[in-house]
């Protein structure tokens, strides 16, 4: 059975290829704060984050960019797999690969927005990136709603 999301993965990875093509050389300069790092800055008692650099931003952008692909294929193989061998009461390999593909996703849009706010000329190719990208987080959420509560032994523990 051919399934939708590795497919929808894929189109992301394209269009984050695209993106850094066409916009590579904005990357390189130092981030200038965002209004709502300022905002933080003067009305909180807390120390505030540092925004991350494009660079950095993009950096978490292209791990998960080649590494969402492969594991929600893993996450259907698996739940293909256990259907046939496991009952309800155990964990299941394929909420754990979900998972981790929900954390890229959420790691992924993070840095998606921090680009967002740093961007001065517009954000019409980010903006079509992220659509894309939540609605592949939907999907991903309705097809393994377990997967958010799978404990990861050494992570989640």
């Amino acid at each position: 059975m051919v399934h939708l999301l590795p497919s929808m993965a894929q189109r992301y990875v394209l269009l984050v290829d695209e993106w850094v093509k066409n916009n590579g050389d904005w990357i390189e300069p130092e981030p200038r704060p965002s209004p709502n790092h300022l905002h933080l800055i003067k009305e909180s008692p807390l120390p505030r984050e540092d925004p991350i650099s494009r660079k950095e931003a993009l950096e978490v952008i292209r791990w998960y960019q080649v590494f969402l692909p492969p594991k929600l294929g893993r996450a259907l193989k698996s739940r293909t797999e256990e259907m046939e061998t496991e009952g309800d009461d155990f964990p299941k390999d394929s909420d754990g690969s979900a998972k981790i593909a929900l954390i890229g996703i959420d790691r992924s849009l993070s840095a998606w927005g921090e680009l967002a706010a740093q961007w001065e000329v517009g954000g019409g190719a980010i903006r079509k990136i992220v659509s894309h990208f939540n609605r592949l987080g939907g999907m991903v959420e309705n097809e393994f709603p377990r997967a958010r509560a799978f404990i990861r032994p050494g992570f989640d523990t």
